[in-house]
């Protein structure tokens, strides 16, 4: 929810227009994320997009920190992007296996072997 004021207001960028996207994705991230809170078993389904936001801020944030554009302290708050991955990865687990029917029913009087 942190994002919802560059999505009204239009903040924390170099233009409106982009602010506004960047709110709008934040927004819909968090929304996801509490759907997952609300139906964990969900999870698997969300945890590529939070890996990739979390990696992606990682490698901007270390880019940023590295050119010295911002310190290390002002881009803290990507631990909140790294929180949400390990939560989200905790309630993920491991897939389901899926149960595979057979293709061919061996029992089913069809599929015998006749002998002529």
């Amino acid at each position: 929810m942190l994002a919802a004021p560059g999505l009204v207001l239009g903040d924390g960028a170099a233009a409106v227009h982009d602010a506004r996207h960047l709110g709008s994705f934040g927004v819909a991230v968090s929304i996801g994320l509490l759907y997952v809170a609300w139906r964990p078993a969900r999870a698997f389904g969300i945890l590529p997009i939070v890996t990739a936001l979390a990696l992606t801020m990682l490698v901007s944030a270390t880019v940023d920190v590295a050119h010295g554009r911002v310190t290390s302290f002002g881009e803290a708050h990507h631990v909140l992007e790294f929180s949400g991955l390990v939560l989200v990865w905790m309630l993920a687990g491991r897939p389901a296996p899926r149960r595979l029917k057979p293709i061919v029913d061996p029992s089913h009087p069809a599929h015998r072997l006749r002998h002529t």
